[in-house]
């Protein structure tokens, strides 16, 4: 069947209760045209990508920028090296620590994110761009580069949370061929967490470092919504397209499995370039 097809774009109000559960969209966020830009922002684990991939599935007018493409593939292409690991300190040494950040270190790699979203919108009429922003200043930052730009935050209980964290965790290393145990240990998690065993308690105490640092809406960001993302069914996704004005998908419709491949070709391609560039380092060093 044909992907449904958007309701007109729609603004998101001038402020939308952002500190609570809400899954309703207030009027304002329905009467406006021109809405084009869309981030979607939560805690690690919470379901971001899952979510931008479902509205890229079922939107054919929708594009979904995944805004941890570059820093995974920092070690794979020389552009996203410094961008990808300067990223990576703005979270572990001030973010998550609550604690601004250096603009040097994060505005680098959220410009080539606003740069791809301008992209899209030359073909989409909807842009997502699914990626973190734990704190205010990388939000104005894409606001003054996106105008008009909506965040929309995902909630989700903690222990539902973890438990799809550790399990993404296991897919990530069954993809590349490894088990989670050696994972852990290549990531050096045994040292850090004092345990050589990724079970769901050792992983917890993991994700729970990420769960930290994210700066809460305040009254004067603008546009901005909130959707509880815990019951982890297609009721969920129901609710994003409420929150974005978008023609509602019956939750009948919904292929969660269909969802789901499209990140599991996107992790398995990943795996794949990986090993390209090993035998490429093999084959140069010999």
């Amino acid at each position: 069947a044909p992907a449904p097809a958007p309701a007109p774009a729609s603004a998101p109000p001038t402020n939308t209760n952002t500190n609570t559960n809400t899954s309703s969209t207030p009027a304002s966020m329905q009467e406006q045209p021109g809405t084009r830009f869309y981030v979607l922002t939560a805690l690690s684990g919470v379901g971001k990508t899952y979510t931008g991939d479902f509205l890229q599935t079922y939107f054919s007018s929708c594009a979904h920028i995944d805004g941890d493409a570059m820093l995974l593939r920092r070690d794979l292409v020389p552009e996203y090296k410094k961008i990808g690991y300067d990223l990576e300190k703005a979270y572990h040494s001030h973010w998550l620590k609550n604690e601004d950040a250096p603009p040097g270190l994060w505005q680098p790699y959220y410009k080539v994110l606003s740069n791809r979203m301008e992209e899209a919108a030359k073909t989409k009429e909807i842009v997502v761009l699914t990626q973190s922003a734990y704190r205010r200043e990388a939000r104005d930052y894409l606001r003054n580069l996106l105008p008009g730009v909506c965040f929309i935050k995902l909630q989700c209980d903690e222990d539902i949370l973890c438990k799809g964290a550790h399990q993404r965790f296991i897919d990530y290393a069954k993809a590349h061929e490894q088990t989670p145990d050696e994972l852990w240990m290549q990531v050096k998690y045994n040292e850090k967490f004092g345990d050589k065993k990724c079970t769901y308690e050792n992983h917890k105490k993991v994700q729970k470092t990420f769960l930290t640092g994210f700066e809460k809406f305040h009254d004067d960001e603008g546009k901005c919504a909130t959707v509880d993302m815990s019951k982890r069914d297609a009721s969920v996704l129901v609710k994003i397209c409420d929150a974005m004005g978008l023609q509602p998908v019956a939750e009948s419709e919904i292929d969660m499995k269909r969802i789901k491949a499209v990140n599991e070709k996107r992790v398995e391609d990943l795996a794949r370039e990986r090993k390209e560039l090993e035998r490429k380092m093999a084959t140069d060093s010999s």
